[in-house]
């Protein structure tokens, strides 16, 4: 948010809620974004999930109308994608949800195809007003207007510690609206939970919140269930065996 081209554009709010242990903005960015935002700086080292922090400003922040984007600190935004946002936002004032391209490694990560459990990444870009069934989208870097907040009431569960925010609240969207939009942007963003992932102690973190949030989002699915923990099962010992590390398969045993 240091360099987007903000020129013109009113009434721009920036909530920053910084997790690390010590204040990860230094007095003189912090100087700058308040030139350029009406900024809310909160410093809360005990580390609180997504899950909590995302309630906290749809029950605190967003209450008046306007649009929300949802931003994690590994995700760098172009320096137009303010602007490209605002006129999309105009010209479809039908479309409650707004989403760049996310790129992970050179691929395209968000949006994707969903099945069941199972993610399927797009080969080729699609831009404009896209069909919500069947689809999954990374919260970050999304733009949320907050009346559908206000409308529907949505808060995240509690199983929803990091991973799993994504997949709840777009399925949630995706029953309540027939389509989304997706801007000509790209952004580039740092996953943990990817096989090229090297550092096993931050995959497998990954993998135990990937488990527990799908073993509670497919409670009312127990045949689907049963499929994704024989899956799960099967994924954990290839990975014990690709990186010679028992404590995945320990998961389930």
């Amino acid at each position: 948010m240091l360099h987007q081209d903000v020129y013109g554009i009113k009434n721009l709010n920036l909530i920053v809620w910084d997790n690390s242990q010590s204040r990860s903005l230094t007095n003189q960015e912090i100087a700058f974004l308040q030139d350029r935002y009406q900024l809310t700086y909160r410093h809360c080292p005990e580390n609180r999930p997504l899950r909590y922090v995302y309630n906290y400003f749809i029950e605190n922040e967003l209450t008046a109308p306007g649009i929300s984007i949802f931003l994690d600190d590994d995700t760098a935004l172009p320096k137009n994608y303010l602007r490209e946002l605002q006129e999309k936002a105009e010209l479809y004032s039908d479309i409650d949800i707004f989403v760049p391209l996310i790129y992970v490694s050179g691929k395209i990560y968000s949006p994707h195809d969903y099945q069941l459990f199972r993610g399927k990444l797009w080969k080729q870009k699609k831009t404009g007003i896209v069909k919500t069934v069947d689809i999954g989208c990374i919260n970050s870097g999304m733009a949320v207007r907050t009346d559908f907040f206000a409308e529907t009431n949505y808060r995240y569960p509690e199983y929803c510690k990091s991973y799993g925010t994504d997949k709840h609240f777009f399925d949630f969207y995706a029953k309540r609206r027939k389509f989304f939009y997706v801007m000509d942007i790209d952004v580039e963003h740092d996953i943990s939970f990817i096989p090229t992932n090297t550092n096993a102690d931050s995959y497998l973190r990954a993998f135990k919140e990937y488990v527990s949030f799908w073993r509670s989002y497919l409670q009312p699915k127990p045949a689907v269930r049963s499929i994704f923990i024989a899956y799960a099962i099967l994924f954990s010992l290839r990975e014990s065996v690709r990186r010679r590390d028992m404590r995945f398969i320990k998961i389930f045993f």
